[in-house]
C-alpha cells in the first residue's frame, strides 16, 4: 500500500492509530499526527469493544459502543487541525489482537503504543 516518491522515500497513505482511551494510547497520537502532516496520510482510528456474554444481559455492550464511538469522535476533532490527511474513526467488535491484525493487514503503517519492558 505504501508508495515510492520520485526521491526514493516512502509516502503513506493511511495509517492506523488504536486507541483504547488510556493515556498511555494516546501516547502514539502525537507521532500519528506527525507522519500524517509528513505524508498527507489519512489517519484511521480505531477501537475496539471486546464482546463478553454477560454485559449483553444489561445494555452494557451497547454503552460501551456509544462510548468508544464519542470518544473516537471527540479525539477526531481535537486533532483534526494538526493531521494532513482524513480522519475516520470505527468501533470494531470482538477480540482485540485479532481484529486489530486484521485492520493493520488494511493498512500501510500502525502507530501504536506498547508495553514498556526496561
Amino acid at each position: 500500500m505504501a508508495c515510492k516518491t520520485k526521491e526514493g522515500g516512502t509516502m503513506y497513505r493511511s495509517i492506523l492509530l488504536p486507541l483504547d482511551g488510556s493515556s498511555f494510547s494516546e501516547s502514539a497520537v502525537p507521532f500519528g499526527l506527525s507522519l500524517s502532516r509528513r505524508t498527507g496520510a489519512a489517519l484511521r482510528l480505531v477501537s475496539v469493544v471486546e464482546h463478553f456474554p454477560t454485559t449483553d444481559l444489561y445494555g452494557w455492550q451497547d454503552d460501551l459502543q456509544e462510548q468508544a464511538q464519542e470518544y473516537l469522535g471527540e479525539m477526531a476533532q481535537q486533532i483534526q487541525e494538526k493531521a494532513g490527511g482524513e480522519i475516520t474513526t470505527t468501533v470494531l467488535h470482538g477480540h482485540v489482537a485479532s481484529l486489530l491484525e486484521e485492520e493493520a493487514e488494511k493498512t500501510d503503517i500502525v502507530v501504536m503504543a506498547s508495553h514498556g519492558r526496561g
